[in-house]
């Protein structure tokens, strides 16, 4: 029996999540995902550099929901998917929610992830999603912060990156108040965000 890799990468990703939070064998089997992130003491402060070049903090965005998501420009299938559900669930939004929502994508792959990648890889999902990279120690010190698994897979300059794909947001206090997977479709994430964002 063969696997795809990228089903392969899934599972040790939702693995690798769950283990980290310690939290799925202790909730409910029916616990909405916005429950446990707002009990899995996920997020915190960031220091990164945007698409344009410019430094950028988790309080850059003052008074706006921040939706991240966490992927990589070289991923073949599970980034740009998570990305185009996204960009279908802020479209699905009503304006006057859209605006206070700031979606953010964070590389997992920043030796390759200049800010010239994200901005044209960016652009290609939303108007207004913002790409971030930043140093080694940044992107590990973020990723700790999201409890995200992400881990190199091969050499050369074709490399894969394995990783979680869910989708974090915070309000503007800089609190968990949403975690979707990566099975979450556009419509329910969108009904989701509506009813949270005030």
């Amino acid at each position: 029996m063969s696997f795809r890799p990228s089903s392969v990468a899934w599972t040790l990703c939702i693995l690798g999540l769950l283990s980290v939070l310690g939290l799925a064998l202790t909730l409910p089997d029916k616990a909405p995902a916005e429950k446990i992130a707002t009990n899995g003491g996920v997020g915190g402060p960031f220091e990164l550099t945007d698409q344009d070049g410019k430094a950028v903090t988790e309080k850059s965005w003052p008074g706006q929901y921040l939706l991240v998501y966490f992927g990589f420009t070289h991923c073949p299938d599970v980034c740009p998917t998570g990305l185009n559900k996204i960009a279908e669930a802020l479209n699905a939004l009503p304006a006057d929610k859209v605006a206070k929502i700031q979606p953010i994508l964070i590389t997992v792959d920043p030796a390759r992830d200049t800010a010239k990648d994200l901005k044209t890889y960016v652009s290609l999902f939303h108007p207004k999603l913002a790409g971030l990279t930043g140093t080694e120690a940044q992107i590990e010190s973020v990723k700790s912060a999201y409890k995200v698994y992400a881990q190199k897979q091969g050499d050369g300059p074709d490399y894969m990156v394995n990783h979680s794909a869910f989708t974090y947001l915070l309000n503007p206090y800089g609190e968990m108040v949403g975690l979707y997977s990566h099975d979450t479709n556009p419509s329910d994430m969108s009904n989701k965000i509506n009813q949270i964002v005030k």
